[in-house]
């Protein structure tokens, strides 16, 4: 019992007479028991009656057992019961025998007049000493409930309340107790869905169901319990207690009687772990009287707590957003459901905490999730199919499934270890950003919508962007495509195909459009986008990125005042194109132009752009045979160290002060001595030279 009762409620108890205090009154007497006397009551057996019935939900009876049998009390080291005569106090009569069902002792020095009638009930309380057999306090204090294991019924021991019928003597002359159980059980069988650690099993009512605190009359003909507080909620402790996912708890709780199906109320049980709560909801079909119990076996559900994190970043990113915390310091899923409701953003840059990302599918309505360089390796956003806005890059994701996510328009994944990516149901796309990642593949066919799309840095060998009519942006550098189609791509404005394996440059490319075009790093030998009419004609290009072309020998991109052009190339990279013989460019808005990589360079042209004499240096180029650099707004060129280039080979002059070439300048040409030919003066664009032999 006291802390010792092991399953229940098949139990017999011998007690013999047990020595009392001296403040005893004057139904027990002091006596010589070697003198044989027979005018006491000789001995006294207290028997529990067996536990009745146990209910389950359908109403159908079954007897309460566990696998190894019946259960029964044991008695404990310092079980004390206590009785009261028909006349005077109560005596209290502690075990001197534990460990069994039965424990007898002979009441050392005192004896029970066999003339009285007489009462008992368990356990004895000290508090009870001046009150009478019609008041007995009984109190049920779930806060030192606790179950230690799992199937566990060592915590019962301290509310099993127990009182006798109004006994006289036998005709053996001793006491018969018939010892009847005061309270009702409750036995779960609550299967949970996750795997959790426990640590209490809660049950509410939405009326005031459970009884805390009664009083015990033993002074009639059999014992009554009469309610003095009640509640509508109890709970029963659990030590940790560890299941699997879809594992059951064994659990018990000892209670008063109580009129559950006669009030209609409704129950609600809870099961809290560590990680989530869990619940479920039970109409009582039957009242639990003492001695009777009623078995619940239920599945529970998910009832979350929201992780405080979560609750933080959600508070932080929503304004007017508060949620609020229960009675225990948590943040339940269901007392928040208007806040819920009201998170459209989730900035959760900086959030490594796994359990906060379980939860996103409890976000119905977020449409925007930013979680970039987090380390995460999966992400779960399937529940979340009102998401617009997706920015989960620089984490280590092998994979990203968007197939719930129809409503996606951005989505930055970039820098994370992608080897697939299927964007297939996201047709609102506007902007894809999956570069930097193990792709060697990637199908955007259905997101005609697509404007900006980024794959540079994958494993690409191939890319049909024919289907995305929208585009102004591709990015599909440092891959292996060895061609590319942007013909259907009539509003592209920005390309990046450098690091790749092309040998000619993007076909299709829209003149009017195409403003950067970015071709480093290909395998290029020549290119000509001076053609008028053809489809290499870019005139309104304002960058142009050729770096690395190793393979390349001739750039002509020169722009003719005759086909009503201005050239708006402002940007031009030839670094590292070491084999490039001829240069043409004039016709543009360039202020530099640096060749110093550029060795084998036998030709430039660069004639009417806005080039300084800073902008400008031919040291590298002693390969150089002919050079045009007229129409700018140069004040000198340095050719003395070119052997190769002669004073008839160049034309330098018509540079100008502004860029509005309103005023001329004279140009200084610093030539070599031994250079004996001429400047070809008569040629309109060696105006205003002044040579200089040095």
């Amino acid at each position: 019992m006291k802390n010792k009762m092991r399953y229940l409620f098949l139990l017999s108890v011998c007690l013999g007479l047990a020595s009392c205090t001296d403040d005893l009154v004057s139904d027990v007497t002091s006596v010589d028991k070697t003198a044989g006397t027979e005018s006491y009551i000789k001995y006294i057996t207290a028997t529990i009656e067996p536990f009745g019935e146990i209910y389950d939900q359908a109403s159908t009876r079954g007897d309460f057992v566990i696998a190894n049998g019946t259960f029964k009390d044991l008695w404990a080291e310092g079980d004390t019961i206590g009785i009261f005569p028909s006349q005077g106090g109560q005596v209290e009569f502690p075990l001197t025998e534990y460990g069994t069902i039965s424990a007898n002792f002979d009441g050392g020095g005192w004896a029970l007049k066999p003339s009285y009638t007489y009462s008992a009930y368990f356990p004895f309380s000290k508090w009870n000493v001046f009150n009478d057999n019609k008041t007995i306090p009984i109190k049920y204090d779930y806060s030192k409930m606790e179950q230690e294991a799992n199937g566990s019924t060592a915590h019962l021991g301290a509310f099993d309340f127990m009182a006798s019928d109004v006994t006289t003597k036998s005709e053996s002359g001793g006491l018969n107790f018939t010892m009847k159980r005061m309270s009702s059980v409750l036995w779960f069988e609550l299967k949970v869905p996750a795997a959790d650690t426990f640590t209490e099993l809660q049950l509410t009512s939405n009326k005031n169901s459970f009884i805390t605190e009664a009083t015990l009359n033993i002074s009639g003909a059999e014992p009554v319990s009469t309610s003095k507080k009640t509640t509508n909620a109890i709970s029963l402790k659990l030590k940790n207690i560890a299941l699997a996912a879809n594992g059951t708890l064994t659990a018990y709780m000892l209670v008063h009687p109580t009129a559950l199906k006669t009030s209609g109320c409704t129950l609600t049980v809870t099961l809290i772990g560590k990680n989530n709560m869990y619940t479920a909801t039970i109409t009582p079909e039957k009242d639990l009287v003492r001695n009777n119990g009623w078995k619940i076996v239920k599945t529970l559900g998910y009832e979350y707590y929201l992780n405080s994190s979560l609750v933080a970043k959600a508070e932080a990113s929503n304004t007017g957003v508060t949620f609020t915390k229960n009675a225990n310091g948590k943040y339940l899923y269901s007392e928040n459901k208007t806040q819920i409701i009201n998170v459209y953003k989730l900035d959760l840059a900086g959030v490594t905490n796994a359990e906060v990302y379980k939860q996103l599918n409890l976000l119905p309505i977020l449409r925007t999730l930013i979680c970039p360089n987090n380390s995460l390796t999966s992400l779960d956003v399937s529940g979340n199919t009102m998401l617009e806005y997706l920015d989960c890059h620089g984490n280590n994701l092998t994979s990203l499934n968007l197939s719930n996510n129809t409503l996606l328009e951005s989505l930055y994944c970039q820098d994370n270890k992608l080897t697939s990516l299927n964007v297939t149901a996201n047709t609102q796309l506007l902007t894809l950003n999956c570069s930097n990642n193990q792709l060697s593949s990637l199908s955007v066919s259905a997101n005609t919508k697509l404007g900006d799309l980024k794959c540079a840095g994958n494993s690409l060998s191939s890319l049909a962007v024919s289907a995305n009519t929208a585009l102004t942006v591709l990015d599909c550098s440092n891959n292996n495509l060895t061609s590319l189609s942007v013909t259907k791509n009539t509003s592209l404005q920005y390309l990046y195909c450098q690091g790749n394996k092309l040998t000619a440059l993007p076909t299709g490319l829209n003149k009017t459009k195409v403003q950067w075009l970015y071709a480093g790093g290909n395998q290029f030998t020549e290119l000509n986008l001076a053609t008028t009419g053809s489809t290499a004609y870019l005139p309104y290009l304002t960058t142009l990125d050729l770096e690395n072309c190793t393979k390349l020998t001739s750039l002509i991109f020169n722009i003719y005042s005759s086909d009503g052009q201005v050239g708006k190339m402002n940007t031009l990279n030839v670094t590292g194109c070491t084999e490039l013989t001829v240069l043409r460019v004039d016709g543009h808005k360039l202020t530099s132009l640096y060749t110093s990589t550029n060795t084998k360079l036998g030709s430039l042209t660069c004639s009417d752009n806005l080039l300084t004499t800073t902008g400008l240096s031919l040291t590298n180029n002693t390969a150089l045979k002919t050079l045009n650099c007229s129409g700018n707004l140069m004040t000198g060129v340095i050719v003395t160290q070119l052997t190769q280039l002669t004073k008839s080979n160049i034309i330098c002059g018509n540079q100008y002060t502004n860029e509005a070439k309103t005023t001329s300048r004279t140009m200084t040409l610093y030539a070599r001595k031994a250079d004996t030919t001429s400047l070809n003066t008569s040629l309109e664009g060696n105006k205003n030279v002044n040579v200089v032999n040095q």
